[in-house]
């Protein structure tokens, strides 16, 4: 609700309490009545279109894919405030309908018509000052645990190529610099390695860190294959299924 038709809501409200008002609960009254009038919203809430907006770019986009996918991402911007039982769900006249998220925080996003048609919401059991919510383009995992280099590299041009496409001014002189590899904080200690075209295995180093360039937590233990770094031919060998690939871009 705008703050104009909010406040023309008021102001009749106002009048057709007339000299009520002026007693000690006509405020409490106008209150009251104004918040049935507007309801009331519990945690974060995002336009389900402006979202669908931003998603069916990728759907859309005829480039070269098959190396990459595309979420809706929540995100948490205070590391005072839990992740743990973090819901969105998509709310509509007549859908109501939950959006499971995975442990970096993506979901996959519905396109449906008729939530654009009712113009739903997307909700999050969080403060919006704590929340931001995104489109998320990221890397294909692999259940073998085994990358090898030319596809990683083309996987990080996939990426850019794209958001060169949603978003040309701000990524036409980013350049692809390398992946990063994402874990849970608490995993078993995850091994990544790189093996020369020689079969020989050097293992890298991993972090704390974002599982996204500009994330504002440290929730995740990451390791990362900078290109420049490495031979061009080789594989890189992650001992269990990372959580997300990240692109890295400078």
């Amino acid at each position: 609700m705008s703050v104009k038709f909010l406040g023309f809501v008021i102001a009749l409200i106002w009048l057709a309490m007339g000299d009520a008002v002026a007693q000690t609960n006509g405020i409490d009254t106008i209150k009251a009545l104004v918040s049935d009038a507007i309801g009331t919203r519990e945690g974060a809430w995002f336009s389900y279109r402006d979202s669908y907006r931003l998603m069916i770019r990728f759907e859309k986009y005829g480039g070269p894919k098959q190396f990459i996918q595309n979420h809706l991402q929540l995100a948490l911007t205070d590391k005072k405030v839990s992740a743990e039982g973090m819901r969105l769900t998509l709310e509509g006249h007549s859908i109501h309908l939950n959006l499971p998220l995975d442990p970096v925080g993506r979901a996959v996003f519905p396109m449906l018509k008729v939530a654009y048609d009712e113009n739903a919401e997307l909700r999050v059991n969080r403060p919006a000052s704590v929340v931001t919510l995104e489109q998320r383009v990221s890397i294909l995992t692999r259940s073998d645990g085994v990358y090898e280099v030319p596809d990683l590299r083309a996987a990080c041009d996939q990426v850019l190529q794209y958001q060169r496409y949603a978003s040309f001014l701000s990524y036409r002189l980013k350049q692809c610099v390398g992946v990063q590899f994402v874990y849970a904080k608490d995993s078993a200690n995850p091994v990544l390695q790189f093996r020369t075209v020689e079969h020989v295995q050097v293992r890298l180093p991993a972090k704390e860190g974002g599982a996204f360039g500009g994330d504002s937590i440290n929730a995740f233990t990451v390791a990362v294959f900078r290109f420049s770094d490495w031979s061009e031919k080789g594989q890189v060998i992650s001992n269990n299924v990372p959580l997300a690939i990240a692109p890295m871009f400078d």
